[in-house]
């Protein structure tokens, strides 16, 4: 997957969820300030995920874990970074 650099300066966490949402369409990470946009994934990429999400199920589900794949962000560190993981196992 190819990221692309958007600009060159900093924004803040709320100006990178207004983005967002102004771009429904699109898809971007936020990095300490910085955004990139996401390149559209490929029917390959998305089968290695589903198999890996559907393994992920079986073990982690019973426990009383959810996972999730690629379209849930996952913001971490007080804002500073946004994600869109191709797999993530959190807590219900």
């Amino acid at each position: 997957m190819t990221y692309t650099l958007l600009k060159e300066s900093a924004i803040t966490h709320a100006e990178f969820i207004l983005l967002e949402q102004d771009n429904p369409d699109k898809r971007y990470e936020f990095h300490d300030g910085k955004v990139w946009e996401m390149e559209a994934t490929t029917i390959r990429h998305n089968r290695i995920v589903r198999n890996i999400a559907n393994a992920l199920d079986s073990f982690y589900v019973p426990t009383g874990c959810v996972v999730v794949t690629e379209n849930v962000r996952l913001a971490f560190a007080h804002n500073r970074y946004g994600y869109y993981p191709d797999v993530n196992v959190s807590f219900e």
